[in-house]
C-alpha cells in the first residue's frame, strides 16, 4: 500500500472517531441525566491516535502547519481527558458531557479552518 492510500485509510478511521464523538454527544441530548457515552471514549482515543500520531506520519507531503497540528492535538488531548474523567465521575456528569461536546465541535472548527 502506497503512502497516499495509507493516508486516506487513516483519515477515514479519523473521521470515524469524530462521528463516534458526535454520536455520543447527540445521543445524550434528549436524556434527563446526561453523561459520557461509550462511543465518546473510543472516539476520543481514535482522534488522538490517528490525528497527530498517524496522519502526520502518513502524509506524503508537507501540507500540515505545525501550529495547526499542535492546536488540533491539544484539543483532542483535552477531549480525551474530559471523556475519561466524565466516565469515571459519579453524580451529575452533565458538565463533562457539555465540555466534551464543545471540544468536539471546536475540533471540527479547527480542522475546517484554513491552515
Amino acid at each position: 500500500m502506497d503512502n497516499n492510500a495509507l493516508f486516506y485509510v487513516i483519515f477515514a478511521v479519523h473521521m470515524g472517531g469524530i462521528l463516534a464523538l458526535l454520536h455520543g454527544f447527540f445521543s445524550q441530548m434528549s436524556k434527563e441525566t446526561k453523561g459520557i457515552h461509550s462511543t465518546q471514549f473510543y472516539g476520543a482515543i481514535i482522534q488522538v491516535v490517528t490525528g497527530p500520531l498517524l496522519l502526520m506520519t502518513a502524509a506524503s507531503d508537507d501540507k500540515f502547519n505545525s501550529a495547526w497540528v499542535g492546536i488540533k492535538f491539544s484539543v483532542a488531548l483535552a477531549l480525551l481527558v474530559t471523556v475519561v474523567l466524565g466516565k469515571r465521575a459519579t453524580g451529575d456528569t452533565k458538565k463533562f458531557w457539555l465540555i466534551a461536546g464543545i471540544l468536539t465541535i471546536t475540533n471540527l472548527i479547527v480542522a475546517l479552518a484554513p491552515h
